[in-house]
């Protein structure tokens, strides 16, 4: 093919694409790119770490708990603050000094987050004295709403996996009910619960999940919760 007809199909091609975004209204999309979400809000560097931090769905808020003085956070007693990256707003969410905070989780419109917090470091890497907490973010409002920790949230934060002591189970912020999920020891990962909190996965080596189970070892198990 010779350079004139290369050059000739590729600005054909340019404008078919340029058509096809104004007929449909799509935007080109954005190439990959890393920002850092641990700045303050006039876009200084954090003087401290933060630890696990969780996005909303549409990508633009983001929890995260920190140990950095900057913010008014403690170096054993992570703060929890909320990022707009777009707007670079940074919120406190979290239920002030002398507590530490982890696990955020975001409903899918960053309406609500639930967290765990304890008074105590060691208490609250061990679940003990620790709690589950959910925040408004409209209201501004914070309440303890379960012990142990959430590992998972729908999305749209009415329900949230809880793992304690006695097993893994369903919670709904809104009413406060507790279904169990599955029984004392029995794990749950971040994508154990379906989307509405209709269902659960859970792994255990219990014998008497189900009927029958022989096999001594493991196994993945779903729950039906309504």
């Amino acid at each position: 093919m010779s350079r004139a007809a290369q050059a000739s199909t590729v600005s054909a091609g340019a404008l078919e694409t340029a058509l096809l975004l104004a007929l449909t209204g799509a935007a080109a999309p954005h190439p990959p790119r890393v920002e850092r979400a641990g700045v303050a809000a006039d876009g200084n560097q954090a003087d401290g770490p933060p630890t696990d931090a969780a996005i909303s769905a549409d990508g633009r808020y983001v929890a995260l708990p920190s140990t950095a003085p900057g913010p008014g956070c403690a170096q054993f007693f992570a703060c929890l603050r909320g990022k707009d990256l777009t707007t670079g707003e940074v919120t406190g969410i979290d239920l002030g000094p002398g507590y530490a905070h982890r696990s955020p989780l975001l409903s899918t419109d960053a309406g609500r987050v639930a967290f765990t917090a304890g008074t105590r470091f060691p208490a609250l890497l061990f679940n003990a004295r620790g709690g589950l907490y959910g925040h408004d973010v409209r209201t501004g409002a914070v309440r303890r709403v379960a012990d142990g920790r959430a590992t998972v949230a729908t999305d749209d934060g009415h329900r949230v996996a809880v793992a304690d002591a006695g097993g893994p189970r369903v919670l709904d912020l809104r009413t406060g009910r507790s279904t169990a999920a599955g029984p004392a020891g029995a794990g749950a990962g971040k994508g154990a619960l379906a989307a509405k909190g209709h269902a659960m996965t859970f792994s255990s080596d219990a014998a008497d999940p189900v009927p029958d189970d022989t096999n001594g070892v493991s196994d993945v198990f779903v729950r039906h919760i309504h």
